[in-house]
């Protein structure tokens, strides 16, 4: 059954507060009756949810649970590592007819959606003035997407666990810091082995994830040869290179010039290397979302 496209003018939300909350490794909540409509969506580790009428659904970063009124739901949380949900509850006014509303969505890189999120928990935390308002007007874009779309998908699926190593090395290098990062820094964040999340990397990238990884950092510090002053040392430290040899190393290897030669020769012809391509460029906006 299909709903009717929500306009997020004719919307009303009444709000909370978007909160998140961290839990020790092996926590349960619930069960718990919902009174009211609540948004969960995971930012660190993994959770079983349940509900009353049947359902089930393993949740991790990426997906984003819509649980309405009237339900029983129940959480267990990763039996070996802490983990962390977002989540935001509220009614809508007038009420309206949430049959055949979507339980889940993904949040591609490529939609609104992880801003939208993002926004919500920036505005929880900080409550400006206004923020419920704001909060309101946000939730209910946020919502109209939600239900109705439409919403980008990635050219080609990606697997659940691939993504979910994505989404960590987003949040580290979001802050700046393009530290090299191991499979089994990436693994032990999606709770697979790091055989399987490499086979299943491969399968999609058609190399290895660190490799692949080490080639957007030799990316990002080629935009920065051409885009500023820095220094090759400055450089190398940015991209998360452990000095200026093992930089010029490593970019030598994989585009055949020393970066102070692509330097000099601005970027132009055959070595113009500030975009990837393939399946790389797919990669590269997961990890920095446009």
């Amino acid at each position: 059954m299909n709903s009717p496209i929500l306009r997020p003018d004719a919307m009303r939300p009444v709000v909370g507060q978007p909160r998140i909350a961290d839990y020790p490794p092996g926590a349960t909540y619930g069960p718990m009756f919902l009174r009211d409509f609540e948004l969960v969506w995971m930012l660190r580790g993994v959770a079983d949810w349940t509900c009353t009428d049947g359902r089930a659904m393993r949740l991790r970063p990426g997906l984003v649970l819509l649980v309405p009124p009237g339900r029983q739901h129940h959480f267990t949380w990763d039996q070996r590592r802490a983990c962390r949900h977002a989540f935001l509850h509220f009614q809508l006014e007038p009420p309206c007819d949430w049959t055949g509303w979507p339980l889940f969505r993904y949040a591609d890189s490529a939609g609104p959606l992880p801003g939208l999120l993002g926004y919500l928990l920036w505005l929880g935390n900080h409550t400006p003035p206004g923020w419920e308002q704001r909060v309101a007007d946000v939730l209910a874009l946020l919502l109209a997407s939600f239900v109705d779309g439409p919403l980008p998908v990635s050219d080609t699926a990606v697997p659940e666990v691939v993504n979910v190593a994505i989404g960590h090395v987003r949040v580290i290098w979001s802050t700046g810091d393009l530290r090299p990062i191991s499979l089994t820094e990436l693994a032990a964040a999606a709770s697979v082995s790091a055989s399987y999340l490499a086979r299943q990397f491969r399968g999609r990238f058609g190399m290895g994830f660190v490799t692949a990884l080490e080639h957007l950092r030799l990316i990002r510090a080629s935009t920065l040869l051409l885009r500023s002053n820095y220094s090759l040392a400055a450089i190398a430290r940015t991209c998360g290179f452990a000095d200026q040899y093992h930089f010029s190393r490593r970019f030598a290897a994989r585009y055949g010039l020393a970066p102070s030669a692509y330097r000099k020769l601005g970027g132009n012809g055959e070595h113009n290397i500030a975009l990837p391509d393939g399946r790389l460029r797919a990669l590269a906006e997961g990890v920095w979302p446009s």
